[in-house]
């Protein structure tokens, strides 16, 4: 778990259920401050001796050139990357109705304007980023995955820590 620099780390393991774990340091409490993911990467790659699976949860709106040098460094140095998307339900559909103020949790100038007229344009300038971040994923052998914060993240990385799981099983390593 990560904002500014690491503040929590989940223990190795290859046990199929890490993800439990991994859900549990999701639900230590708030981070706060712009995320450093780069910095993060970087701190957490400091202590680890040999090859690892990092998974990443983030919202990832950021530059697709903030995060490609971090994603790149992972697999430069043989680790394996799960990013996992995180976005609210009401950043996913922005299925506001009337006019609103919308107030970045990072910082920046609030907006005010009315949803109906955004709509359409946010949600393909979503979806276009969505896609650079799977993209960059995937450029990097890396999986990436998104999940609405409304709905429990467990299942979803239970299935992809399996999968991988079973994969790296068959391939011997």
């Amino acid at each position: 778990l990560f904002d500014e620099e690491v503040r929590v780390q989940v223990k190795r393991s290859s046990q199929r259920d890490q993800w439990r774990a991994i859900v549990g340091a999701l639900s230590t409490g708030p981070v706060n401050g712009r995320a450093q993911i780069g910095r993060s990467i970087d701190q957490m790659m400091a202590r680890v001796t040999n090859r690892a699976l990092f998974v990443i949860v983030s919202d990832f709106l950021m530059p697709i050139d903030e995060l490609r040098p971090a994603i790149a460094r992972l697999a430069h140095r043989g680790h394996d990357a799960m990013l996992v998307q995180t976005l609210d339900r009401a950043e996913l559909r922005f299925d506001f109705d009337s006019p609103a103020r919308f107030e970045g949790l990072e910082g920046g100038d609030a907006i005010e304007t009315d949803p109906r007229a955004v709509r359409a344009a946010y949600l393909a300038l979503l979806r276009e980023h969505v896609d650079a971040v799977d993209r960059l994923a995937r450029s990097f052998g890396a999986d990436a995955l998104v999940c609405d914060t409304h709905e429990s993240v467990g299942p979803v990385l239970a299935e992809v820590l399996d999968r991988r799981m079973s994969f790296t099983g068959r391939r011997g390593g």
